[in-house]
């Protein structure tokens, strides 16, 4: 166990009357005067900072958005096409459900019933298709059969309209 007075003479050792000055005089120098040399603002820092923070965050975006684009550029065409036909056929629907809600031809109720019965046929086997996970390895023939119900549904809509319109 290691002793003071081992280590310490007596003469070398502060009394609690020097250890309160040298505390006070430390407080003194602290507290007093001007608190400008104390909290001094570099302004060079500040602008090196903020520089660089406005870099890093430009640089982030630039990734994120390139990121982004190689997501987009590396989708297979076919999925392209889908999410084409997809749009379109969102589009088509609504200009066929504000014609028909617009519609005063009374004759054609039973025709459009058919129609309408067929596009949920073949929105259902849409649905069904793309929902479907399994069979990965014949995932070419399902996007083909996607595309034929795609345009099947398209080609209902068409006539729909046509229907319509005319």
């Amino acid at each position: 166990m290691i002793r003071r007075t081992e280590f310490y003479k007596e003469e070398d050792r502060i009394t609690r009357v020097q250890k309160s000055r040298i505390w006070q005089a430390v407080h003194f120098q602290l507290f007093s005067g001007d608190l400008k040399s104390h909290f001094n603002f570099e302004w060079r820092n500040y602008t090196l900072g903020m520089a660089t923070s406005v870099i890093l965050f430009l640089a982030g975006i630039g990734v994120w958005t390139l990121i982004g684009d190689s997501r987009i550029n590396a989708e297979s065409e076919l999925s392209l096409l889908n999410s084409t036909y997809s749009q379109a056929i969102y589009k088509l629907e609504k200009i066929a459900a504000r014609k028909l809600s617009n519609s005063n031809v009374k004759n054609l109720d039973e025709l459009l019933q058919a129609k309408s019965e067929r596009l949920n046929s073949v929105s259902n086997a849409i649905s069904e298709i793309k929902t479907n996970k399994e069979l990965r390895e014949f995932e070419t023939i399902k996007e083909k059969r996607l595309r034929q119900l795609y345009l099947m549904k398209l080609e209902i809509l068409d006539e729909i309209i046509a229907m319509e319109g005319g």
